[in-house]
């Protein structure tokens, strides 16, 4: 059962292979275990539903729309989710009888299951915003998503399935290792910048960065993404709607890489991961071999030596 997306390139490949290998087994296993949703424990599910329409409302916000609810077993006495009071938004538990149910909450955007199982990576969470309709509910935070690449775009996330648990709830995706970004072909800080162009605060010109992506937030604080197509003075780029925001961070992955901001691999990802990705190749000669100030002098006795003489007549 091939994973079809692992991660491309490494300072190591073989140890780098042996990563993505164990991650392929992690989710194969995932995909096969019986028990709760995805064998994984996570937040109460207070009810799945299907996205078939989803709308940027522009604001910030999205509609989701799941048009069978209207006639969801689960919700036949109000024709659909309850909108007097609003089910996912504000509910008042101690007027609706149900001292146990959440105030807030937030949508869990499965990811797709392909081949290998399902990518705790494209899984996505977003909090309720707004008061829901019968067959609405409306989320925020999905436009970085797609700056980010969890997901390519809007219309990829119709038909997905969708969980509401409680607001901050932890979803399966716990039961893994937190997988990096993908790699990093430069960073830096941004020293000056203009539309579609910035200034680092170190050389780039050397690094083969055209056709790339660069990400960085504007002064707005909104993530963007550019394609790089230039990097003999600065970084020129199109695609973007914002200007860097100066003194900020920029980073240069490949084209439509995955690159989540502010994303932190585990402890165990990081004791793994950290030490391939800061070595060269003469590292582990240089770094192994004692240098000659760091032997003994002189050289200590054998200890077979010395038991031999404390034997001797």
């Amino acid at each position: 059962m091939p994973w079809p997306n692992p991660p491309t390139t490494s300072r190591v490949p073989r140890n780098w292979a042996d990563i993505s290998q164990y991650f392929a087994a992690v989710r194969q296993r995932l995909a096969v275990t019986p028990g709760g949703q995805h064998g994984v424990r996570m937040a109460w599910i207070y009810d799945t539903f299907h996205i078939t329409a989803i709308a940027d409302n522009g604001d910030g916000t999205f509609t989701l729309t799941d048009s069978t609810k209207s006639s969801d077993p689960n919700w036949t006495l109000t024709s659909g989710w309850p909108v007097s009071p609003p089910r996912w938004f504000g509910w008042d538990a101690s007027m609706t009888g149900t001292p146990w149910a959440a105030t807030n909450y937030d949508v869990v955007i499965d990811a797709p299951c392909g081949d290998g199982g399902p990518d705790p990576r494209k899984v996505i969470q977003a909090p309720v915003v707004a008061a829901n309709t019968a067959t609405t509910i409306t989320v925020s935070g999905l436009a970085e998503r797609i700056t980010e690449r969890t997901c390519a775009s809007l219309t990829s996330l119709v038909g997905r399935r969708c969980f509401i648990i409680k607001r901050d709830g932890v979803n399966w995706t716990r039961g893994f290792p937190q997988w990096p970004n993908d790699v990093v072909y430069a960073s830096g800080v941004v020293a000056d910048a203009d539309v579609g162009h910035l200034d680092s605060d170190r050389g780039l010109h050397h690094l083969p960065l055209t056709g790339k992506d660069v990400l960085y937030r504007d002064e707005s604080n909104v993530l963007q993404r550019g394609r790089i197509t230039a990097s003999t003075d600065g970084l020129d780029y199109n695609g973007t709607t914002g200007v860097a925001d100066i003194a900020g961070s920029f980073y240069v992955v490949a084209a439509d890489g995955y690159f989540q901001w502010g994303r932190k691999s585990s402890v165990f990802m990081s004791l793994v991961t950290r030490p391939l990705r800061n070595m060269t190749a003469s590292d582990p000669v240089t770094r192994i071999r004692p240098r000659d100030d760091r032997s003994i002098t002189p050289a200590p006795f054998s200890r077979i030596d010395r038991y031999s003489e404390s034997l001797s007549p």
